[in-house]
């Protein structure tokens, strides 16, 4: 099927409105060779967080947001894997420019 991702980018996060810009350009970035969705787990953030996850994903649809109201990572690497439609998951934290 032409329309299903090779790779799926799974993230949790929970209030990272300082860092999720540069993750979320730094994965837009990338020429991975394959075609990938990303699959952030929002864990209810309230700082602003929740609103840039939501604008990049109406601007570019390989980025999807799951709900994560557990907040733990743990909850919300699993909530994203079970949304996964990739071959390979790819696990990528919030703090971090790839």
């Amino acid at each position: 099927m032409p329309d299903v991702p090779v790779i799926s980018i799974i993230v949790a996060c929970r209030n990272e409105k300082n860092f999720i810009h540069t993750l979320l350009d730094s994965i837009a970035e990338q020429d991975i060779g394959e075609k990938w969705e990303a699959i952030i787990a929002d864990g209810l953030s309230d700082d602003g967080t929740r609103e840039i996850l939501t604008a990049y994903a109406e601007q570019d649809p390989r980025f999807r947001i799951v709900p994560n109201p557990g907040r733990f990572v743990s909850y919300g690497l699993n909530a994203a894997i079970r949304e996964a439609r990739g071959e390979i998951i790819v696990r990528m934290d919030a703090h971090t420019r790839y």
